[in-house]
């Protein structure tokens, strides 16, 4: 297999510090899926038949919180688990 040297100028390095260059394709779709599901809570949310409370909203802030902070697991881990 041959090797690819790719030169980044200093200025994008710079720039880009906070930003990731490399982008780890498990990750990037983890992220993606915990977009799609904030996205369909926020959507619900939205409806006329659901209302939420006060208390209630806080504790959707707080679950997409704890998603974007990857402190989450799949439903069917969770199962898998508690041997459902």
């Amino acid at each position: 297999m041959s090797t690819i040297t790719i030169k980044i100028p200093k200025k994008i390095l710079e720039r880009s510090a906070t930003r990731r260059l490399i982008i780890d394709p498990k990750e990037f779709e983890k992220e993606l899926w915990r977009r799609w599901e904030m996205g369909d809570a926020r959507e619900a949310a939205q409806g006329v038949d659901n209302v939420l409370t006060a208390k209630e909203e806080a504790v959707v802030r707080k679950g997409e919180q704890q998603l974007r902070q990857g402190k989450s697991k799949a439903w069917q881990k969770i199962k898998h688990e508690l041997a459902f």
